[in-house]
């Protein structure tokens, strides 16, 4: 094939496109890169702060006296919480995973740093403008107007009380010195 102005051109502008190209994806990659570093690095304290290990007692309020198997993945490269807790016993845990218990993220704050985890929700009637409700023949049958079901509470399954306080333990703090 003979070598033509019009090929020489178009075979120049392709290169052009495709150093163009290269050089976008090189930036976005460097942008992503730089994004996930940054998350990374305002997570890092986070993450130091809730590996860090609490000492305390756990408690099955679901199945009083028995064992629970409690599993828990929280963060990028830190290993899961995979164990069977049994109720009453002493633990040192992560401070993440006694939060995950207890249903607590300090990093929820538009939910007021609670996220019922380990526990069920209890959904009742909750009447609309404080009214009796009434019972709709026209509506179907089991209709009530003036009322729907919602989740009025939340019922704890599991919790985990830190040992800083407890006395029961063996601890000397609160102890009378007689």
């Amino acid at each position: 094939m003979a070598r033509t102005k019009k090929n020489v051109v178009e075979k120049v502008e392709e290169e052009k496109v495709e150093e163009a190209v290269e050089r976008i994806v090189e930036k976005h990659i460097e942008v992503v890169k730089s994004k996930r570093e940054a998350c990374m690095d305002r997570l890092r304290p986070i993450i130091e702060e809730e590996l860090r290990l609490v000492r305390g007692r756990f408690r099955n309020y679901e199945d009083p006296g028995s064992m629970a198997p409690i599993f828990v993945k929280k963060y990028p490269g830190v290993p899961e919480f995979n164990k069977k807790m049994i109720d009453g016993q002493i633990y040192e845990i992560p401070l993440y995973v006694a939060r995950f218990l207890n249903g607590v993220d300090v990093l929820a704050k538009g939910a007021n740093q609670k996220i019922n985890t380990c526990s069920t929700p209890v959904h009742a009637f909750v009447l609309d403008s404080g009214q009796e409700p009434q019972r709709s023949l026209d509506e179907g049958q089991g209709q009530y107007k003036g009322a729907f079901i919602d989740i009025t509470s939340r019922k704890r399954r599991y919790g985990f009380e830190s040992m800083e306080f407890d006395t029961s333990a063996g601890s000397s703090f609160g102890a009378s010195a007689a």
